[in-house]
């Protein structure tokens, strides 16, 4: 293997990390409206949670989406919540929001800060949270668009269970 692909991995690796949640997080049932204005459920059957809450973390989960063609999200148990609740009201609604709905996929969206204020945040990074029946069994953490990517290819899209 090359240099390059070696430095790749590696980051990718340093990048991922498991974790566990200081305080109980209650996962469901919650609502959620997407940036068509359509309700999507985080229930027992939602087996992963794929969460940003920055505007980095938002680019990472598009792009790595749109190159794996992850556009179904419901047909992999997947749910995509984007915390936009630090966003200036006036740029949501006029852009931020209207420029969501040329997405391929829904982001539930998230408006109040209040309203995952127990959900884990680790500064500049994407997580995903795996479920089973409703109980968290693994978080993971990613601090590039490459390495979530490398996560849902060989997790989410392998049907992993």
């Amino acid at each position: 293997m090359n240099s390059g692909k070696r430095l790749f991995w590696l980051s990718v690796l340093l990048s991922v990390s498991l974790g566990a949640f200081a305080a109980p997080v209650q996962w469901s049932p919650q609502v959620f409206e997407d940036q068509w204005g359509k309700t999507h459920t985080l229930d027992d059957d939602t087996q992963w949670v794929v969460y940003s809450h920055h505007m980095d973390g938002n680019d990472w989960v598009k792009g790595a989406f749109n190159q794996l063609k992850l556009h179904d999200v419901s047909a992999h148990r997947l749910l995509y919540v984007a915390d936009i609740s630090g966003m200036p009201s006036l740029i949501s609604k006029w852009m931020a929001v209207p420029a969501m709905q040329d997405y391929a996929f829904p982001i539930a969206l998230v408006r109040d800060s209040q309203r995952l204020a127990d959900w884990p945040r680790t500064h500049e990074s994407v997580s995903v949270f795996e479920l089973k029946d409703g109980q968290l069994v693994a978080e993971y953490t990613f601090a590039s668009r490459e390495a979530l990517q490398v996560f849902l290819s060989m997790n989410v899209l392998a049907g992993h269970d």
